[in-house]
């Protein structure tokens, strides 16, 4: 029990898994804070909620940034609990 690491800078774990790992966790990490900074903003906002996103639409690229944000976490998870289920039944 003692031998497990509790920092949570993730660059101690390059040895054990890739950079590009760790990359890809910096990636989430800021797409989660992002995400949840637009909440922010869709909850103090002065406009309607359809008024921003009419505008985002404007932009094809944020466009997909966003729709990535909300469906990449959606399906990981999803994809996970069935992982964890067929590995639980055998």
């Amino acid at each position: 029990m003692m031998d497990k690491i509790l920092s949570l800078d993730l660059g101690i774990f390059l040895d054990k898994i890739g950079s590009n790992i760790i990359y890809f966790l910096y990636f989430l990490i800021i797409l989660f804070i992002g995400m949840a900074g637009l909440a922010v903003i869709a909850l103090v906002a002065p406009k309607d909620f359809r008024y921003y996103v009419y505008k985002l639409q404007q932009y094809p690229l944020i466009n997909a940034v966003v729709k990535f944000g909300v469906a990449f976490p959606l399906s990981y998870h999803f994809f996970g609990g069935l992982r964890h289920l067929v590995s639980i039944i055998g």
